[in-house]
């Protein structure tokens, strides 16, 4: 594919109209979180809240296993509320995990928290893909998923990564 054809596939897709402009910018925005919570969280649980490594290897599991069963249902609460539906869901799971956070006086309370990246990975990046699928031009939908990626790990998850070192 030509860098050409690549320009029209990102203008086609992001801002053919603006439903396709917000769901990339969404998307965007729930990349941003993740880099902050990526760059951030373990730093704070253990040199602000004093956690102890285990808790770390605790939190991983947590959010990992969380994945699981929320995969496994992702496509039925996509298909029950919709994309942007889920979406939005996501978006206020990732204001509860941040304003928690903030609130945590005991590094341990955290995992009551980690349970939500379920909602904010696995049922969100279900829908994202599914609607790339659905917007993506004809022959194109792997670059399409490409560029969802692009947007949520490389653009957001960078700009999220880049926020939270001014945290520090």
């Amino acid at each position: 594919m030509s860098s050409g054809s690549t320009l029209t596939l990102m203008l086609h897709c992001s801002g053919g109209t603006r439903v396709r402009a917000l769901f990339f910018t969404v998307v965007w925005l729930c990349g941003i979180g993740t880099g902050v919570i990526e760059n951030f969280l373990f730093l704070f649980l253990q040199n602000d809240l004093h956690g102890p490594k285990t808790l770390l290897g605790l939190s991983r599991f947590i959010t990992c296993a969380a994945e699981i069963p929320m995969f496994w249902y992702a496509g039925t609460l996509t298909k029950r509320f919709g994309t942007f539906g889920v979406l939005a869901f996501a978006c206020v799971c990732y204001f509860i995990r941040f304003v928690s956070y903030a609130n945590l006086y005991n590094p341990w309370l955290v995992c009551l928290v980690e349970p939500l990246h379920g909602v904010t990975y696995a049922v969100m990046w279900n829908a994202s893909t599914s609607y790339a699928s659905d917007i993506a031009p004809s022959g194109l939908g792997s670059t399409t998923q490409g560029l969802l990626a692009s947007v949520h790990w490389g653009f957001g998850m960078g700009s999220g990564m880049s926020i939270s070192d001014s945290f520090e």
